[in-house]
């Protein structure tokens, strides 16, 4: 059964166009990762890829761009291809979807992402070491693993950030509750809700069961499934050059203190993790 569609800025649209509406800036995500690279990646996996905006982005970037995703639910797939075949109609051929577990994943590849807080899915150390040592296999010799967290002091407290979207001349309301918080095991329950122009409401949208991971936590893991090095950025782009390439700079890397310039402690932040083969 395809998902409910509603009415925005005179389209038929559905939550995973609301998700990545709210939630993703797939096009800014796609160059960071081949700027991260930093070695002129071709190939893409997104992992836990749902309706893999990134993935749809990438293949978008030229004719020599290829992309492997991989979910287990099939609707946010197909979305996905539908998505495609009406924006990016000449790339379909190189996106390649696979409906099943992550660990079923195959295929070689420069760049695996798993965005969205991703990891957060796989609940204890064994099985997120037991993923990761499947990432590693799967990467090239100069390959990357990109995946990101949120944290700070508002990580494990219970409450809803409301955000007025502008899309076409129309307002979207997008809400991210933190349903509940364990700091202790440090789990946490969230959704994303969303108000409509016409007063729509749509509740739930999306829910999630997770364990919140800490960076600390995540670059020992990756070290202990085999990568060489890890780092840390906080943005996606440092500035941009004049033929619109992207300049990253990460704040860590390994043995590396965060410079407290780049963070404020005060402030909740998204961490993008990068772990090299």
């Amino acid at each position: 059964m395809p998902p409910q569609t509603y009415t925005l800025a005179g389209q038929r649209i559905n939550r995973y166009d609301l998700y990545e509406i709210a939630a993703q800036m797939p096009d800014m995500q796609a160059r960071f990762l081949r700027a991260v690279h930093a070695g002129g990646p071709l190939r893409l996996a997104e992992d836990f890829s749902g309706p893999s905006a990134i993935a749809r982005a990438w293949v978008a970037l030229g004719s020599a761009f290829h992309a492997i995703v991989t979910d287990r639910d099939p609707e946010p797939i197909e979305h996905a291809r539908e998505r495609l075949r009406e924006r990016h109609p000449q790339a379909e051929s190189r996106f390649h979807a696979i409906n099943d577990d992550v660990l079923a994943a195959r295929g070689t590849v420069d760049v695996i992402a798993a965005f969205n807080f991703a990891l957060c899915e796989l609940h204890d150390r064994k099985k997120l070491v037991t993923y990761l040592r499947h990432v590693l296999m799967r990467l090239d010799a100069l390959g990357i693993f990109v995946a990101d967290l949120y944290a700070g002091p508002g990580a494990f407290v219970p409450g809803i950030t409301e955000q007025e979207i502008d899309y076409e001349d129309e307002v979207i309301r997008y809400e991210w509750e933190q349903v509940e918080a364990d700091p202790i095991n440090a789990r946490v329950r969230n959704a994303m809700h969303f108000v409509l122009p016409d007063g729509k409401r749509i509740d739930n949208a999306f829910t999630y069961d997770w364990r919140l991971w800490s960076i600390a936590e995540l670059r020992d893991a990756f070290r202990e499934a085999g990568f060489r090095s890890t780092e840390v950025y906080l943005q996606l782009a440092e500035a941009m050059t004049g033929d619109g390439e992207m300049l990253v700079r990460p704040v860590s890397t390994d043995g590396s203190p965060i410079d407290p310039e780049d963070l404020d402690p005060d402030e909740d932040f998204v961490a993008y993790i990068v772990a090299r083969a």
